[in-house]
């Protein structure tokens, strides 16, 4: 006799998002006058960005060892901000 536990599989899918602001990096800009140009009161229009992910159906994207290769061996020695963080992750 097959288990619930064997009948059924589970699959962990994780969400996240991402959205970019027209106006997010505001600088005190400088016209060719010299004088500051009106700067927007809010962070303007915004695209979303979102996409789910599981182990077993990946991120959709697809890289070859030699891609994935040359990606680690040009982030070798980098530090990160906070690497007690990073580690923890």
């Amino acid at each position: 006799m097959v288990s619930k536990q064997q009948q059924h599989q589970t699959l962990l899918i994780g969400h996240d998002k991402c959205i970019f602001k027209q106006y997010l990096l505001k600088k005190n800009w400088v016209g060719p006058n010299g004088k500051n140009v009106l700067v927007p009161k809010d962070e303007g229009q915004g695209v979303m960005i979102s996409n789910f992910q599981s182990h077993e159906f990946r991120f959709g994207l697809e890289i070859s060892a030699e891609e994935l290769a040359r990606v680690n061996n040009a982030r070798k020695g980098q530090k990160y901000r906070d690497e007690k963080a990073a580690k923890e992750k």
